[in-house]
């Protein structure tokens, strides 16, 4: 069993590519989808394009807050930059969600003379730090204010719609999404990687996430955290508590949200080399 207080089980690779089922409450996930609709406040009127699997759990809370707010949701079943900017043409899309490499992709594929882009809203961005000139195109290009989402599905999560932020590569301050009535304890510290020492503000070291309730994950008690989730990213905070993620400390492939480890590549290439 999943357990009484499991609401949703959200499938996930993390950062060790291994598949693991984070368990959620249903208190949390409500909570968590308030703090993405304050951002960029969805209504009745926006149109959003989702070409992101919602079988994971950033397409997921994008999906629902679309049909939750009384929005029109329209999906893309495969991405294809080409299709994308014809979506948005036909159907005035407002809420245009996808990772840095989508973005990028699109950028290049946009064509003023076909593509209508001038009701673009907002434009959502995850899974992998957004490069400043990426942000700075998006902005030039789309005319659409950038929501940026840092986390992962075990519950902790940054974001910062701040201009001034993402310019400056910053992902962002931590919002935790706790049950209601519970005060927002959650934390965020960067680590030495080799003894989760903390480290001073503005030394990179590997990114921690702390709440007060630990992660557990479906059917694998050892994976459970001790309320410390080590993310293998690295990264810095500045004197105000914002959040700059800079690299990786492990070794894994970024396939569109997929995390897959480089040996599992090399396996698969050498199976079907047999």
């Amino acid at each position: 069993m999943a357990g009484p207080e499991t609401g949703l089980l959200l499938l996930t690779s993390g950062t060790t590519g291994r598949p693991k089922a984070v368990r959620e409450t249903l208190a949390a996930c409500w909570a968590k989808m308030q703090f993405f609709a304050d951002a960029f406040e969805p209504g009745a009127d926006d149109v959003h394009l989702l070409f992101l699997p919602m079988g994971h759990v950033f397409g997921l809370r994008l999906s629902q807050l679309a049909l939750l707010s009384g929005g029109k949701l329209v999906l893309q079943e495969r991405f294809s930059p080409a299709e994308a900017w014809r979506l948005v043409t036909e159907h005035e899309v407002t809420i245009l969600p996808g990772m840095p490499t989508h973005l990028a992709l699109l950028l290049d594929a946009l064509n003023h003379c076909r593509h209508r882009v001038a009701s673009l809203r907002w434009a959502i961005s995850a899974a992998s730090r957004i490069p400043v000139e990426l942000a700075e195109r998006v902005y030039a290009t789309l005319g659409a204010e950038l929501l940026y989402v840092y986390g992962c599905s075990e519950n902790f999560t940054t974001l910062t719609t701040d201009r001034r932020e993402i310019l400056a590569g910053s992902v962002g301050h931590l919002v935790f999404a706790g049950p209601p009535g519970e005060p927002p304890d959650g934390t965020v510290r960067v680590v030495d990687p080799s003894d989760h020492r903390p480290l001073p503000t503005g030394e990179a070291g590997e990114i921690a996430f702390g709440a007060r309730r630990p992660v557990h994950y479906w059917r694998d008690p050892d994976a459970a955290t001790d309320g410390w989730y080590y993310t293998g990213d690295l990264g810095r905070l500045d004197a105000e508590g914002r959040l700059y993620v800079l690299g990786r400390l492990k070794e894994l492939v970024n396939r569109g949200g997929l995390k897959v480890r480089s040996e599992e590549r090399r396996v698969g290439k050498e199976c079907r080399s047999r």
